[in-house]
């Protein structure tokens, strides 16, 4: 008759069990939105972005028109929050600014992608006007610089599951 040790097969699933905890897998996942403003006014573009401060995956977003953003299947851990609107601006304000060429689309015509094309997942036609604000600068609102780097910013924000809000308000 022979007697096995259990002790190999413990070993093996506190290993196993360590290298999940390593791994990260035990943290919640879950989603976390809210509106950016500038005192007091939404910011109408740009994007926000929770940079990990414990050497985790760091998750970024899109600020809407409507100053919203959301972050889908962020991890748990706590972060550092930057925000940056500087796409807004226009070619002409200020030395380093992103040009962008401008697409003229005449009343009333709409602008679809060529056939074949490789169409982003939520894609939507442009809006001419809202093309015209991007051209003008006219959404976009200096921001102090602090807000741009996790090294810099003075917003913080932990994450513990499910679906959370995270108003960002810049002073």
């Amino acid at each position: 008759m022979s007697h096995r040790s259990a002790a190999p097969v413990r070993g093996a699933a506190l290993l196993f069990a360590a290298a999940l905890a390593v791994a990260g897998c035990g943290r919640p996942v879950g989603s976390v939105s809210g509106t950016v403003t500038y005192d007091s006014k939404a910011l109408k573009g740009g994007g926000v972005a929770f940079v990990s401060t414990e050497g985790g995956e760091s998750f970024a977003a899109t600020i809407t028109p409507e100053g919203t953003y959301k972050v889908p299947n962020i991890r748990g851990g706590t972060y550092k929050v930057t925000v940056d609107n500087s796409s807004l601006r226009s070619p002409d304000r200020g030395a380093g600014a992103k040009v962008t060429p401008t697409v003229v689309v005449p009343p009333g015509a709409k602008f679809t992608p060529p056939p074949g094309a490789n169409i982003p997942e939520g894609y939507t036609p442009s809006n001419p006007n809202a093309m015209k604000d991007l051209a003008s600068g006219k959404n976009y609102v200096e921001l102090p610089k602090k807000y741009q780097s996790a090294d810099t910013t003075d917003l913080t924000y932990t994450f513990k599951g499910g679906d959370d809000t995270f108003p960002i308000n810049l002073k």
